[in-house]
């Protein structure tokens, strides 16, 4: 577990896009669980910082959205254990090994977020649609370019993908909790865990492929689960 651990944090310097072939089921077990446990430790860190700010009054608190007390157990188990992670995996990570992908990904990305800024469904819908021909637009210009060229420009940015790819999962995840947005400066706080949760489904995904980072997502988010209800 200590290599895996080891291998993780040398792909976190410099994430790339690792050859994916079939690895040991031992070193998949091991390098699951190893991103698994260290999800969890960081989530119990963050939970006692969360609490020592609020009891200093350092931070404002935010009211959990329940999800239980809306739709009950057997749909929440649903939503956080199958719906969540085929759905956030799908649009955050699937794309990671498909060049053209990112393309769309990362002007659907900024769209969403200039139009966050806008109040009006027509602003929001007009913002969508010229970022969307805009993406379509440079997928046709980079597809002129030789494949090495553009190959090249993915491999220059792809670092820089990745880890934008985690803070946007994690600001997905703000409406977890009911009135928090970025105007409050101690915003990261509250979505830090998923942040570093999705660096570990990335490496997950990129290395052994999209299932199983749906399956470690759905792990984590039954064991968070499990310790609400309990």
């Amino acid at each position: 577990m200590l290599k895996s651990l080891i291998n993780y944090w040398q792909f976190l310097k410099s994430p790339s896009l690792l050859k994916l072939k079939k690895y040991k089921i031992s070193e998949f077990w091991s390098d699951f669980l190893s991103v698994l446990i260290l999800n969890l430790v960081f989530l119990a860190f963050i939970s006692l910082l969360y609490s020592l700010l609020l009891k200093f009054n350092w931070i404002k608190e935010y009211e959990d959205v329940d999800l239980i007390k809306t739709y009950g157990l057997q749909t929440t188990l649903f939503i956080a254990c199958v719906f969540a992670p085929v759905v956030e995996e799908m649009i955050f990570r699937f794309h990671l090994r498909r060049r053209n992908l990112n393309i769309y990904f990362i002007f659907s990305s900024v769209s969403v977020i200039i139009a966050s800024c806008f109040s009006d469904e027509l602003v929001k819908w007009s913002i969508y649609l010229v970022f969307f021909i805009s993406a379509i637009i440079f997928h046709v210009g980079l597809s002129k370019k030789s494949v090495g060229r553009s190959q090249r420009l993915w491999m220059k940015y792809y670092s820089l993908i990745f880890y934008a790819t985690s803070l946007l999962f994690g600001l997905v995840h703000l409406s977890n909790f009911e009135g928090l947005t970025v105007s409050d400066p101690f915003f990261i706080i509250y979505i830090s865990s998923q942040i570093f949760a999705g660096l570990g489904f990335g490496y997950v995904r990129i290395k052994y492929g999209i299932g199983y980072s749906m399956l470690l997502h759905s792990c984590c988010n039954g064991i968070i689960l499990l310790f609400h209800i309990v």
